[in-house]
């Protein structure tokens, strides 16, 4: 049994005995006291990393003999790439997720103990009950799957080389994206668990004992009085005691609630600080996943709507949500929306990890992944039965249609939530559809493009309401305006040949003016600044989505001789006179030792109204994954040109007699692809714009927590 493997079981051990020390020092989490019981979740997290670092460990040193480094990893990958398998692989990026998670809830763990409120001490045991629940959960996943599994008995000689990464995951984003992004889904789970820390405590406080016993202690005593005041034939005193009572109970009610109004305060800080967190790593996580498909040729550009990319949309339009919705309400709509989110990386994780559905991020079948599934089965029961106890509805339509500002978050909600669950039937229907026929199905790209449509326009308009100051009638007069405007375009198929494209532009434009217009009124708060710049950061991205899926020119294949020259979309292109053949100087493992690749090389000369571009084309042969190549990417301030090299049957035979016999003959001619995408730029602008906002917003709440615990101190 390897080191790794006897490190996760005793963490587990750990992690059970530490939910049993905080079940039974239940609320005794109070500042200076019980200290030694987070020893056995500091030991739990050391554990955890003595298992990481045993998997990077035989990532570096090419120990072959466990099955998750033959898989993907070879001698000559580099280091960089070697590091990034413990969040690659199947099996060492559960591992890492997990990791991930152990991390986050130490640090709300230290920053959750340390309140002298009795009230705010069984909030955090409870908190911690659950998060321990959910990294259990987790490190029985990693040890099922056991990243730790050996290739073969011992008693045979391991494999001297293995197979190898993907060469569609050897990008310097793949050291980035999956990172943030599973960083996103730690802090997501958290922010369910507090709401359903909170949900809890609630449920066992807010039952009959707690106002009942304040209130029939009150009445007794009132009661003693009135009696006494009868029998003494005091008529006036009677309507005194009576009003005495109700006064009483009035003031121990008000007591009651303004105690209970504080320790929402109290725990709502760290439930809306987590959650802006989670959505801002999920944003960034998305963004740079869009980045990453963009360069790598096979991908769909930045966005296919491949199932595992849907999946990852859906916390981010859960917790989008969120923010739209009134934290001074009577239901538990912001609760349950921090459920979606949370059962949507549910779900996307069973999408990966379980292969139930096609897409080029996913791993092979498991039932693994409807056991994720089942899991988030159990904590939507848990949370419905939570909301019978606490007799609150899940939603209420609380919306002023006389306010601007209530009907435009009104709308920016549910237009969010109509599309999330577009989303998720287009992620299901093949799931059922399979399940039916057998036969494997996949949603188009129409059906979301399509059907997202409404709630996204449904949505820009909203956002331009959230930014205006003026009334309701006014406002729909200037949409019904907006409306005909775009009505107009899309006849008169002008500017973009896409018909809903042109309907949809004047909106942005005008959401877009008012979102600017709001700039005036929000000098000197920071938070107010970060949020107007997330909603125009949204805007310029669906702008540039809108231009550039919908203008994109495509050549077509073209075939060039060496050394010829095309004219293409206003550029002139020009191929090198020669092409040369290189073998890969590192190794894998396929039936016998071969190199990992051999690569034809050509120049490039691509001469545009802005200047010359020199760089070169190539295709790769990847004996274990066959033919690669990578796109060149021009990028002007209008457009990008995108240009690549073209699979053909003399380019693979040419690179696969290079490969087995040494070597072949270059051949005389290439066929490319060209590529023309306009203002694609818009859409990095504004995720670059979108990550300030956010960030504005984190700090600002981050001043604004240190702010309210130096008045605390004081007071």
């Amino acid at each position: 049994m390897d080191i790794g493997y006897i490190f996760l079981i005793l963490a587990c051990i750990t992690v059970v005995t530490d939910f049993v020390l905080i079940a039974v020092n239940y609320g005794k989490f109070r500042y200076g006291k019980f200290r030694p019981l987070h020893l056995t979740f500091f030991l739990s997290i050391a554990l955890l990393l003595c298992a990481y670092f045993r998997i990077l460990v035989a990532f570096l040193t090419d120990d072959f003999a466990l099955k998750e480094v033959f898989l993907y990893s070879s001698s000559g990958l580099p280091l960089m790439f070697k590091i990034a398998n413990t969040w690659i692989g199947e099996s060492s990026s559960l591992l890492f997720m997990c990791l991930v998670f152990a991390l986050s809830y130490l640090f709300l763990r230290l920053s959750a103990s340390s309140s002298p409120s009795v009230k705010r001490a069984q909030f955090s045991s409870m908190l911690f009950l659950i998060a321990d629940v959910f990294l259990l959960f987790l490190i029985i996943i990693v040890i099922v799957e056991n990243p730790f599994e050996s290739i073969q008995p011992e008693s045979i000689q391991p494999p001297v080389e293995g197979m190898g990464l993907n060469p569609l995951l050897q990008n310097v984003w793949v050291l980035i994206h999956p990172p943030v992004l599973f960083i996103g889904y730690s802090l997501t789970m958290f922010s369910f668990s507090i709401a359903l820390a909170r949900m809890i405590t609630s449920a066992a406080t807010a039952s009959p004992s707690g106002t009942a016993s304040l209130s029939s202690e009150c009445c007794d005593d009132a009661d003693a009085n009135y009696a006494g005041a009868a029998g003494a034939n005091y008529a006036g005193a009677i309507d005194d005691v009576r009003d005495e009572r109700n006064e009483r109970n009035e003031r121990n009610l008000s007591d009651l609630s303004s105690l209970r109004n504080k320790e929402r305060r109290e725990e709502r800080p760290y439930e809306e600080f987590t959650v802006l967190l989670a959505w801002l790593f999920l944003s960034l996580g998305i963004s740079l996943g869009g980045l990453w498909s963009y360069e790598v040729l096979g991908w769909g550009g930045y966005w296919a709507w491949d199932p595992v990319e849907t999946a990852s949309l859906l916390p981010w339009l859960a917790l989008t949500a969120y923010f739209h919705l009134s934290a001074k309400r009577d239901d538990i709509a912001r609760e349950f929306m921090l459920f979606i989110a949370f059962f949507m990386v549910i779900f996307a994780s069973a999408l990966t990890r379980g292969g139930l559905l096609e897409s080029v991020h996913a791993f092979a079948r498991s039932p693994l992944g409807y056991v994720i599934l089942i899991f988030g089965a159990v904590m939507g029961i848990l949370f419905l039965v939570l909301r019978i106890i606490l007799r609150k509805p899940i939603y209420m339509f609380d919306v002023d249609v006389r306010s601007l500002q209530s009907l435009s978050r009104f709308i920016v909600f549910w237009s969010l939530l109509l599309a999330l669950i577009v989303c998720v039937a287009g992620e299901l229907m093949p799931i059922a559809g399979s399940m039916l026929t057998g036969v494997e199905m996949k949603t188009q790209q129409e059906f979301f493009t399509k059907w997202c449509y409404p709630p996204t326009i449904a949505f820009v308009i909203a956002l331009a309401g959230c930014n205006l100051r003026m009334s309701v009638k006014r406002f729909l007069l200037l949409t019904a305006f907006v409306s005909a405007l775009g009505a107009a375009l899309a006849l008169l198929k002008m500017p973009l040949p896409n018909t809903l494209a042109n309907f949809g532009i004047p909106f942005l434009c005008f959401a877009a003016l008012a979102i600017i217009s709001n700039f005036t009124r929000i000098i000197g708060k920071a938070r107010a600044l970060g949020t107007i710049l997330i909603h125009l950061a949204i805007v310029i991205i669906l702008l540039g989505v809108f231009v550039s899926s919908s203008a994109e020119q495509d050549s077509g294949d073209i075939k060039v001789a060496l050394g010829d020259e095309v004219n293409v979309f206003n550029a002139k292109i020009r191929i090198g006179d020669e092409c040369q053949l290189f073998k890969s100087t590192g190794t894998v493992y396929r039936a016998h030792i071969l190199p990992e690749y051999t690569m034809l090389r050509t120049g490039i000369s691509i001469n545009t109204s802005y200047h010359t571009y020199k760089d070169t084309l190539w295709m790769r042969y990847y004996p274990n994954y066959e033919l690669l190549t990578r796109p060149l990417i021009i990028s002007e301030p209008a457009r990008d040109i995108y240009v690549s090299m073209k699979y053909t049957d003399t380019l693979y035979d040419t690179l696969r007699n290079a490969m087995m016999f040494g070597e072949a003959s270059p051949p005389s001619h290439i066929v490319i692809n060209v590529k023309v995408v306009p203002l694609v730029s818009l859409i990095w602008v504004g995720v670059i714009m979108m990550s300030a906002g956010m960030i504005i917003v984190v700090l600002s709440r981050t001043s604004s927590k240190s702010d309210s615990k130096k008045s605390d101190s004081k007071s």
